[in-house]
This record gives C-alpha cells, structure tokens and sequence, in this order.
C-alpha cells in the first residue's frame, strides 16, 4: 500500500502531502509536487520554465466534522505561444465550481 494515502484518496500519484493544519474547524492539507513541466492554460502546450507562484486553496469534502480544503502552488509559466500565463491544473479544473480563496 501506498505511504502518500493522501494521493491515493485523491487520487493524484503527482502530489505528496507538505503538511497538515486543522484551524477553526476547517483542515488544510497542503499539497506539493515536483516542478517539471508545465502546461499553459492559454494553448494547452506543455512548457519547462515556471516563474513565481500563487497559493490556491480548493474546498474539498468535509471529512467528519471539518471543512476540508486543499492548498497547491500554481505556476506562472513562460509559453513560447502566449507568454507569460498560469499554468493548467488537471486537478484545478476538476475543482472548479468548489475553487475558494481563503
């Protein structure tokens, strides 16, 4: 079985849990991932360099109690197409209607 449970719930073999937080009854499960491609939300095409990056939290099912959201970095990425723009999130867009900044 998997040591990364929190992939395997999601299941997102990508990300790997940083750190968990419960705070006023909502947890926030931090996510991470390796930097290495990215792709442009702009034209789809798959790009090597990121830039800065912006916090998103996504509100998830409550588990129990507790609101559960989870927080992963986006990149800004440098197309060779559009320029700079925001990285693509497979995850994100399976999120959509739930997104909430926090």
């Amino acid at each position: 079985m998997s040591s990364n449970i929190i992939a395997l719930w999601l299941n997102l073999p990508q990300v790997y849990p940083q750190k968990i937080d419960i705070v006023a009854g909502s947890t926030v499960i931090y996510l991470a991932r390796e930097r290495g491609e990215f792709v442009c939300s702009g034209c789809r095409e798959t790009v090597n360099q990121g830039y800065d990056s912006r916090r998103q939290y996504l509100r998830d099912l409550s588990c129990f109690e507790y609101s559960t959201y989870l927080a992963l970095d986006k990149f800004r990425v440098d197309c060779p197409s559009c320029g700079v723009r925001v990285e693509e999130l497979k995850l994100c867009s399976s999120f959509l209607s739930l997104h909430q900044e926090i």
